[in-house]
This record gives structure tokens, sequence and C-alpha cells, in this order.
């Protein structure tokens, strides 16, 4: 979804502008790439810190072992 929304955005510069799409994009960018500083997303809040390293699906293995 995110290279989705980069290529759009590369493709039609004026769909950043339109609406809240740009705040869209900065909460999604933000998800990802937070400072420990941040108020609204806690510090590895998707990182396992007995395995040494972050989950796809969270701090939660699937059941299949797919992660």
């Amino acid at each position: 979804m995110d290279a989705l929304i980069v290529l759009n955005v590369d493709l039609d510069s004026t769909w950043l502008n339109e609406g809240i799409n740009k705040s869209w994009v900065n909460i999604l960018v933000r998800h990802f790439a937070h400072l420990v500083t941040d108020t609204y997303y806690s510090f590895s809040r998707s990182f396992d810190w007995f395995h040494g390293h972050s989950w796809a699906k969270g701090l939660f293995e699937s059941g299949d072992g797919k992660d």
C-alpha cells in the first residue's frame, strides 16, 4: 500500500494536495519511522526484545509460523 501511495504521488502530484491525503500519508510514514520522543506512537511497540527484531504482524507469532 505504501508503494501505491508513492507511485500515485509521483504520477499525479496534485493528489497529495487534495483533501486530507497529505495528512494521511504523513501519518502512515510516521507510523513506521517515528522518533523515540513521539507522543502518538510508542517506541519499539512491534519490536520483540527477546528475539531481537520486529515481527511483521506485531508481537505475536502467526499460527502457521509465517512471519
